[in-house]
């Protein structure tokens, strides 16, 4: 229970009041501060006034004369007065008679315009500012004036109340702050002895019951840590031993935590870039970022169970690798809004080759399979064409042998020999195309220029029956490859162009590279019959002719495509349609001009 016989430490502190005195001088000598600035802008616009009706008066009859000199002799006096910052006299056109701009002139002005009369008709027009810089200047040293005396007055008042103050508050604050600095050390045996006064009475009953709860918690906070501790050890022992690494988002404040193991799973040295969602967002594939930044602020805004993502994160050699991230929002605030998200990042980049090989061995099996249908397709149809041929003219044969027909006997045997002949022509063409990826000659430097010159040489009879300009860029690339199957490549590309020419009268033929995104793809363009947009993904299928009057086997642009997907390249093919030419590009892994 307080006694009330004890001083009361408000009446002392009721010097500190003094603090008021200081504003209200402050406040006292501002508003006297801003009455005088006040006034020196009115009076200032006043004389901006006067001289404005004072100029257009006596401007007047030498603007009526046209008495140039005498407009620049009475600018050149108003120029004088250091109030003008600018002066513009000009005739009634708009043209400037005499025109001054001070050197330092500043936007703080006062402006006025004036039309020039005489006898009620505008001879010109004045336009005229003067310059805040005096008054302000005057109201500068008024507040430096101010300043100073509520400066001298705070250090007075100051002084006073701090003596005052050290007088009756130093022996116990100084008790007190004694026992607060015991507790600091975590020593709670400190008591304090009766206070002087009944407001420190409360405040330091309220001390010690403080420190008696200081020390429970602090107890029962070590018996916590302890329990953390080993949970922490367990959980990086399990991060460890899972070789993932960890994130932690605090929202409100856009800071984060990565693990050691999350740069260093990405080849980045721990700590060598900023924890931020900006970080993680610059190491994404371009590719992957929308799609990961939407189904985070989908799984923020939704408030789903886990946050679950795989993408290609930007490694220390510039390559990517797969990342699959987990999250969850640990906080939330009374709005459920999330404060906090915590989560892990994996390395997938080996599973995910894995399954880009999956993949591509069964598109390789699904082709082979697709391949081998065609195949048994072409010994069911194309391969029984010419038996059936040869069984036709052996009857034929038969009966004219039997009448003793010599001349028709030799047509059915010619017959009988270009059926053998066209199946012993697809038996070697499919042979060869079975061994495209299975019988490889060892692989050579070879200049892609002179295997197309090769292959003009080789077709070089059709090409001169046809009458066909072949031309061969001088900069095609130079690619590790195998040599015969290379040939065969251009071989058949220039075949098939020039096969196709039609009734072109000035058939052509190029052979080129150009850069496609930083890559070398090579054409063979022609300017024959070209090829419908519709029969472009035909054109490479096994025994796919688009005109069987042209010859061949259907087999050539087959066997062509084979061999640049196994020297790990694509082809295909491009034409604006009938007429208008057709040009078949490819690539190949490792090319370089």
């Amino acid at each position: 229970m307080i006694q009330s016989s004890k001083r009361s430490l408000s009446r002392n502190l009721t010097i500190s009041l003094v603090a008021a005195v200081v504003i209200l001088v402050a406040a006292l000598f501002g508003i006297q501060h801003w009455n005088l600035a006040r006034r020196a802008n009115a009076e200032l616009e006043i004389k901006a006034d006067n001289y404005a009706d004072e100029l257009a008066e006596i401007l007047a009859i030498p603007m009526w004369t046209l008495d140039t000199a005498n407009v620049r002799h009475v600018g050149q006096v108003y120029e004088r007065n250091d109030l003008f910052s600018r002066l513009r006299i000009a005739d009634s056109r708009g043209e400037t008679l005499y025109l001054y701009e001070a050197e330092d002139r500043t936007a703080e002005e006062i402006h006025r315009t004036r039309s020039i009369t005489f006898e009620g008709h505008v001879i010109g027009h004045l336009d005229m500012a003067l310059s805040l810089a005096s008054s302000q200047k005057t109201a500068r040293q008024l507040l430096y004036a101010t300043s100073m005396n509520i400066a001298a007055t705070a250090l007075a008042l100051f002084v006073a109340t701090g003596i005052l103050l050290r007088v009756f508050l130093r022996r116990p604050l100084t008790e007190l702050e004694q026992a607060m600095d015991h507790v600091a050390r975590g020593d709670f045996s400190k008591s304090i002895s009766g206070p002087r006064y009944a407001e420190l009475e409360r405040i330091m009953d309220s001390f010690q019951k403080m420190s008696a709860t200081i020390r429970a918690r602090e107890e029962s906070l070590r018996r916590v840590n302890e329990a953390l501790s080993v949970s922490e050890q367990r959980l990086n022992m399990a991060i460890t031993a899972a070789n993932d690494g960890l994130w932690d988002w605090e929202l409100p404040h856009n800071q984060s935590y990565y693990s050691p193991r999350w740069y260093t799973m990405l080849g980045y040295e721990p700590d060598s870039m900023p924890p931020t969602l900006e970080t993680w967002e610059k190491l994404i594939h371009p590719e992957d970022q929308p799609r990961v930044r939407a189904a985070l602020d989908q799984h923020l805004k939704d408030g789903g169970e886990e946050f679950t993502s795989e993408f290609r994160m930007r490694s220390s050699d510039g390559g990517y690798r797969w990342v699959l991230t987990r999250g969850q929002v640990t906080e939330r605030g009374p709005q459920g809004e999330p404060l906090r998200m915590t989560g892990t990042h994996q390395d997938i980049t080996e599973r995910k080759e894995a399954e880009a090989m999956r993949e591509e061995l069964i598109n390789e099996l699904e082709e082979k399979n697709a391949e081998l249908e065609r195949f048994t397709y072409t010994v069911s149809h194309d391969l029984k064409s010419p038996l059936i041929t040869i069984k036709g003219f052996l009857g034929m044969l038969q009966t004219d042998l039997e009448r003793g027909d010599k001349e028709h006997i030799e047509k059915d045997m010619g017959r009988i020999g270009q059926a053998a002949d066209k199946m012993q022509q697809l038996l070697d063409e499919l042979l060869e195309l079975s061994r495209v990826g299975r019988l490889n000659n060892p692989p050579e430097e070879v200049n892609l220029g002179t295997l197309a010159g090769e292959a003009v040489e080789l077709v070089a009879g059709q090409i001169n029956e046809l009458g066909v300009s072949v031309d061969i860029q001088p900069d095609l690339p130079t690619v590790r490859a195998d040599r015969p199957r290379m040939l065969e490549v251009f071989q058949n590309l220039v075949d098939n162009a020039t096969k196709f020419m039609g009734e072109q009268p000035d058939p052509h033929i190029e052979i080129g590279v150009r850069k496609e995104n930083g890559e070398d793809v090579v054409f063979v363009k022609d300017n024959g019959i070209g090829i419908k947009k519709d029969y472009f993904h035909k054109v490479f299928g096994l025994f796919d002719q688009l005109d069987q009057g042209k010859g061949g086997t259907g087999i050539g642009l087959a066997l062509v495509k084979r061999v640049i997907e196994t020297h790990g390249g694509r082809i295909w093919v491009e034409s604006e349609g009938l007429g208008h030419g057709a040009t078949f590009f490819f690539t190949i892994k490792g090319m370089s001009g």
